[in-house]
C-alpha cells in the first residue's frame, strides 16, 4: 500500500495542552492542509521509501530558502476510507524526478477535510529531514537552487 506524503510543520502537530477536551484536536494543524480550489497538494511515496529523496528535493527546491523540511507520512487508505478521491497531478517543482509523484486530495469539503486531520493526528508518522541533509541531497541530485538568505 503507498504512503501519503503532506508537507506540514512539525510544530504544529505536537502537544496535547491541557485545555484540550478528550477526542479533540488542536486548531493550529490545520493550517498545514490549506487546501486551493477545494484541492490539498500531497505525495505518493513508494512502499520502500526508494522515492523519498526525490520528493524531499522536489519539495526543498520550490522553497525560497533552504531549511529543514517536515512532513506527515500516512497510509494512502486513510483518504480511501474517507471518500476522497486522488488525482495524479504532475508536480511543478524544479526536480522533474519528483514530479511524476505529485497527487491531488480533490473535491474537499469542509468536514472530509476535519475528518483527514483527525485521521492523520492519529495515524501519520512526523519526519523532519535536518537542513545539512536536504542541502547535501539537493547538491547531489544536482537541480540548479538559489535560495535566499532567511530573515
Amino acid at each position: 500500500m503507498s504512503l501519503l506524503l503532506r508537507m506540514v510543520r512539525k510544530s504544529r502537530w505536537l502537544g496535547n495542552p491541557l485545555w484540550l477536551a478528550a477526542g479533540e484536536m488542536q486548531a493550529d494543524p490545520l493550517a498545514d492542509l490549506r487546501t486551493s480550489s477545494n484541492s490539498l497538494s500531497v505525495w505518493e511515496v513508494t512502499d520502500d521509501r526508494s522515492n523519498l529523496e526525490d520528493i524531499v528535493v522536489g519539495i526543498a527546491s520550490s522553497k525560497d530558502y533552504l531549511a529543514n523540511v517536515d512532513y506527515a507520512l500516512f497510509e494512502e487508505s486513510i483518504v480511501g476510507g474517507l471518500g476522497i478521491q486522488i488525482e495524479l497531478t504532475p508536480g511543478t517543482t524544479p526536480h522533474a524526478r519528483a514530479n511524476p509523484w505529485h497527487r491531488e486530495l480533490v473535491r474537499l469539503s469542509a468536514r472530509k477535510l476535519v475528518d483527514l486531520a483527525h485521521l492523520m493526528m492519529k495515524k501519520a508518522t512526523l519526519e523532519r529531514v535536518q537542513e545539512n541533509r536536504v542541502g547535501m541531497l539537493v547538491e547531489r541530485s544536482g537541480v540548479p537552487v538559489r535560495w535566499n538568505e532567511p530573515d
